[in-house]
């Protein structure tokens, strides 16, 4: 088992001054204050005598200072105040409503991509809480194309068929892999598919993010062991990620030898959530296009366990290969651990390491786990985080 120290790189975070356009208020008012408690008056002059109060906050906080939002996705910020037995009144505005838009509740929408910021306001005392807001456009999937529409294959022999996701920029390429018939070929979350008995079926490869987009692979299984040919036609993973395997390998041992494990990602990040959650943070949103990035450092970090890549650069260098915009950011790496359980314990047990999955500033996350038994710590998992 081994870890390491984390590394983070910021960036510094500019704001333009946009016209603002007034979003809707929200009445917070103290325990023993609320409904019946007020004077059966006009809205006016409960407003009037509101201000009057000499209870009053001084301060309050958001649970986030940044957010990351696809378009049409939404978030609701949680604000605290200094004082819960004083009067106020909380009032949210976006700076940029074609970006971003705000309810009365403080539920932020994202609307279009682009950068905002959504002030929070008590319109008693004046104090504000600015938050950024960061939107970006959700890519849906076009097309899958197989790396190859027909194999052949014998009984308890393995291959891996390697399929592209366009757009390229697609957010997320996660693929959901089906067999016709598990008696005469399986097929695992990654593509490897296993020849059981002598036959012939179908495996379907389908877009997680719209099932309608989908290929097929015709598998005929022999009775004999056929044996795989070396081919180099591409670059690219299961989950249509930048790789640089090729489209099969030269040996069925060498095909199955490696493989990165989805289903062991996604753990993660349920622990991840579980673990924040604990300590009163909002969960993080698993980010597809940065989860590419953490396949390609999970994968490096075989060749060089550190946070400086095979080729001499930082780590940070691959989100910004792979598309991936933030201010700030983060990495953990691990090698060993043969379960999400394990490697979050570990994790959990590092300070640096904690200290990024507990960063109340990151919203979004990509993880990865890599599987070569060939290698000294066979498993070997990243997570990377941004805002």
């Amino acid at each position: 088992m081994k870890k390491r120290v984390i590394r983070k790189a910021w960036s510094s975070i500019c704001i333009a001054t946009l016209v603002i356009s007034l979003g809707g208020c929200q009445n917070i008012l103290p325990e023993g204050k609320q409904g019946a408690a007020l004077p059966a008056d006009s809205a006016e002059e409960n407003t009037e005598k509101l201000m009057e109060s000499e209870d009053r906050i001084t301060s309050l906080e958001t649970d986030r200072t940044a957010i990351s939002l696809f378009e049409d996705e939404t978030y609701k910020l949680q604000v605290t105040v200094d004082r819960e037995d004083a009067v106020y009144r909380l009032q949210y505005t976006s700076l940029d409503e074609d970006v971003c838009t705000v309810m009365p509740d403080g539920t932020i929408e994202g609307r279009s991509k682009g950068k905002s910021t959504v002030i929070v306001e008590d319109i008693f005392s004046g104090v504000k809480a600015r938050v950024l807001v960061l939107v970006d456009e959700m890519i849906l999937p076009e097309q899958i194309t197989p790396s190859e529409n027909e194999v052949k294959i014998g009984v308890e022999e393995t291959i891996r068929v390697n399929v592209t996701v366009t757009p390229e920029d697609t957010t997320d390429k996660n693929l959901i892999w089906e067999s016709s018939n598990e008696e005469i070929a399986t097929v695992t979350e990654n593509g490897q598919i296993t020849g059981v008995s002598k036959g012939e079926c179908k495996i379907t490869v389908k877009a997680q993010a719209d099932e309608r987009i989908q290929a097929e692979i015709t598998v005929e299984v022999t009775e004999e062991k056929q044996g795989v040919e070396e081919t180099n036609n591409t670059n690219r993973n299961t989950n249509g990620n930048a790789s640089g395997n090729s489209t099969t390998e030269s040996t069925t041992e060498a095909v199955a030898n490696s493989y990165y494990m989805d289903s062991y990602a996604e753990q993660v990040l349920t622990i991840v959530n579980e673990r924040r959650a604990e300590q009163g943070l909002a969960p993080l949103t698993m980010n597809y296009t940065l989860v590419s990035a953490a396949k390609v450092r999970a994968a490096e970090i075989t060749q060089s366990f550190s946070h400086t890549r095979p080729n001499g650069t930082s780590c940070f260098t691959a989100f910004s290969e792979a598309g991936v915009s933030y201010w700030g950011a983060g990495e953990n790496i691990a090698g060993g651990q043969g379960s999400p359980e394990s490697v979050m314990n570990s994790w959990m047990n590092s300070e640096g390491h904690r200290a990024n999955i507990m960063n109340s500033d990151f919203t979004q996350i990509g993880i990865a786990c890599y599987y070569d038994p060939n290698s000294p710590y066979k498993y070997y998992w990243v997570q990377c985080f941004i805002y």
